[in-house]
């Protein structure tokens, strides 16, 4: 039911999010939303990967809130931030090519997780 290249961008997301694990150790000047952030991502990988193998991880409430957890801080940190040049994982945040790419990610896994918590029934409803 899930087409196959749901599955590919998750490993591409996992396989990017290590690095990045990796780099959020060693960078001085974070603040409080450079780690939620970070946490948020991973966890909405964690949901990439329910979604994209139609496993049931938690509950469905969990992820309904989750999705618009997600939605709010992606804007912050994506939209917000960049417009008034305040730091993301310390240094200041500007509207890139990477940028433009990170926004196309981030409606990706948005639009995965929207998808699992309110369009996968089929993952919900077998016990």
């Amino acid at each position: 039911k899930i087409p196959l290249w749901w599955k590919v961008f998750f490993w591409l997301s996992l396989i990017i999010s290590v690095p990045s694990a990796l780099g959020v150790i060693s960078i001085k000047g974070l603040t409080l939303l450079d780690y939620a952030d970070f946490v948020l991502s991973l966890v909405a990988i964690v949901g990439l990967y329910g979604f994209s193998y139609g496993k049931r991880i938690g509950n469905v409430v969990f992820w309904r809130y989750f999705f618009y957890v997600v939605l709010v801080e992606t804007m912050i940190i994506s939209v917000v931030f960049p417009l008034l040049g305040l730091p993301r994982y310390g240094s200041a945040a500007a509207i890139t090519p990477l940028y433009i790419i990170e926004i196309a990610v981030a409606l990706l896994i948005l639009s995965a997780l929207y998808r699992y918590a309110y369009r996968s029934a089929f993952v919900w409803e077998s016990a």
